[in-house]
């Protein structure tokens, strides 16, 4: 059933039709339908803006937004540039020079009271 022609007692996530408001209110208590919800939430979460959405088609909606390519963009761009000054560290400030030799000594400390051994 689409949203317009909402259907009185029905239970979109589970898809279950209740003939009255008990029998509707019994099935929301049921395990089945809290692990549905559940999973429902955790399908329609969009980790990237931060948003909780109400329902798959508004999730659909969602990723296929302006708002939301630009953000995926904006966090892309973001994750290339944190790589780039990763790997680019890794080669400067290092204790190893040219074939792996150690251009400056390492200082041990013992468990005990941080001092030098």
């Amino acid at each position: 059933a689409r949203s317009k022609e909402r259907l009185p007692f029905y239970c979109r996530v589970c898809a279950v039709q209740s003939n009255n408001e008990d029998e509707f209110r019994t099935h929301k208590l049921t395990e089945l339908h809290k692990v549905a919800v559940r999973a429902e939430q955790k399908a329609t979460y969009c980790q990237a803006c931060r948003k909780q959405l109400t329902s798959p088609v508004q999730m659909r909606e969602h990723l296929n937004s302006k708002p939301h390519k630009e953000r995926m963009a904006f966090l892309t761009a973001k994750q290339g540039r944190q790589n780039e000054r990763g790997t680019r560290r890794k080669g400067f400030g290092s204790n190893f020079g040219e074939g792996g030799k150690e251009l400056h000594s390492k200082r041990k400390y013992s468990n005990r009271g941080g001092r030098l051994k």
